[in-house]
């Protein structure tokens, strides 16, 4: 008599493979929640950066030598800042590079400006 041979998978290749199988999901799962969690850090950071770049240019026209420190309106934000002087002021430079005579119009300095962020709503 012939043995006949039995086609399909017994049930041991099928727990083997669904194993296999849930391995693979499982790796991909864990993929895809890193890539999600560090997407999820870019957009925060994103986010920060537009709001700093916001900040900056509503600030631009600030003179801390004539405004040491006050506050502005930004969307839902309130900007305060105040301006501390690194260097005493100076009168300006002629295009030579030379000091103008005290009595110029224009005054420089350097000054170190610091600048806080509050919800308006709080």
């Amino acid at each position: 008599m012939k043995r006949r041979h039995a086609a399909g998978f017994t049930l041991l290749e099928a727990i083997v493979a669904m194993v296999v199988f849930a391995m693979g999901a499982l790796a991909l799962y864990q993929w895809q929640a890193t890539s999600l969690a560090a997407l999820s850090r870019v957009d925060v950071q994103s986010r920060r950066l537009d709001v700093a770049r916001d900040a900056l240019e509503a600030l631009r026209d600030v003179n801390p030598m004539a405004e040491p420190e006050g506050e502005r309106a930004l969307g839902d934000y309130m900007l305060y800042w105040q301006a501390n002087p690194i260097e005493p002021r100076r009168t300006g430079l002629s295009q030579a590079g030379l000091e103008l005579l005290s009595h110029s119009l224009f005054k420089r300095g350097v000054f170190n400006l610091r600048v806080r962020r509050v919800d308006a709503l709080n």
